[in-house]
């Protein structure tokens, strides 16, 4: 691990964690250059290099050497998200740790913002709103609901508590206090998203985890990014990828207890008859030229495959371990 500059402990490191982003990083820095902060307020931009062939060190000396932000440039080289976030919670010297994507560009008041969200409430993570950047060019076949995939997350306007609700951010914005980590351990790097993999969960894996240690969690729609993706994403391709990743996220939802006597594989029995209802939807829209409404149901489909299969793991694993512990 390389560290470009050191700093004094402060209040706030904000951890950007990338991976050959270097154009769409740059605008990520700048508009975090272009934020309102008091200049009492003491804060540190990390940017975690995970393993990048581009110029992303580049990037970040220029646009240190440019700013009077404090900019520090981390280097990861074990492959994956959460391998850099796990560095980036290491070397960064704040008592709040905000997290940002490499590929979003921050809103004018997001960090005061995000700050205000610990300052008023009892809370010891916050996750906050991430929108699509306006002028991002669509197909005509998309609909709102696959923005999601684009990593869109938007609850609406209204405080949300983790005592009322599930997911409270995702990690395009989301923050902790340092003494969670402490608490809690690290992100799971078995969880992680790398290359074309499309591993995901990591960071709501994390705060469910805080959760059920007793720590109180936010959604505040004030501390507002826009995500900038890649024009790669806005394809049928990468909505089946991500849909079937998504599925296979969800087993890890599946309780241990779950009763074996209704499920196969732990999965319900109802949900291979859906599986099976959604399919001959997705046949019976296409070949009626219907191909929209059959690409929504096609995906569901493969998401519930993605389902299938993580469950099917998770059933192999506990044989495997039952077989060793004998």
């Amino acid at each position: 691990m390389q560290s470009v500059s050191s700093a004094n402990p402060c209040t706030i490191s904000v951890i950007i964690c990338t991976y050959n982003r270097a154009q769409s990083l740059h605008a990520t820095l700048v508009s975090l250059n272009a934020m309102f902060v008091p200049t009492d307020l003491d804060w540190e931009i990390l940017v975690v290099d995970n393993n990048s062939t581009d110029d992303t060190r580049g990037v970040t000396e220029r646009f240190a050497q440019g700013t009077q932000i404090n900019v520090r440039y981390v280097f990861e080289k074990h492959q994956g998200l959460n391998h850099a976030r796990n560095a980036g919670v290491k070397a960064a010297k704040g008592e709040l740790l905000f997290f940002l994507d490499d590929d979003v560009e921050v809103t004018k008041n997001w960090l005061l913002e995000m700050k205000k969200a610990f300052d008023l409430y009892p809370v010891v993570g916050v996750g906050g709103r991430v929108l699509i950047k306006k002028d991002l060019p669509r197909p005509s076949w998309w609909i709102g609901e696959y923005d999601n995939a684009l990593g869109k997350f938007d609850p609406g306007e209204s405080i949300l508590l983790s005592e009322d609700t599930g997911t409270i951010g995702i990690g395009a914005n989301l923050s902790f206090k340092r003494s969670v980590f402490d608490q809690c351990g690290n992100f799971q790097p078995n969880l992680d998203r790398y290359e074309r993999k499309l591993f995901m969960g990591g960071d709501t894996e994390f705060a469910r985890r805080v959760k059920a240690a007793g720590g109180l969690l936010m959604y505040y729609p004030d501390a507002i990014v826009h995500h900038c993706p890649d024009s790669s994403r806005v394809t049928k391709s990468y909505l089946r990828s991500w849909y079937f990743r998504l599925g296979e996220w969800e087993t890890q939802k599946i309780p241990p207890e779950t009763n074996e006597a209704y499920t196969i594989f732990t999965v319900p029995r109802w949900q291979y008859r859906k599986m099976l209802e959604q399919l001959w939807q997705t046949v019976s829209l296409t070949l009626r030229g219907r191909y929209s409404e059959g690409l929504s149901y096609e995906l569901q489909s493969i998401a519930l495959l993605g389902y299938f299969w993580g469950a099917l793991k998770n059933s192999l694993r506990r044989i495997r371990r039952f077989t060793l512990q004998r």
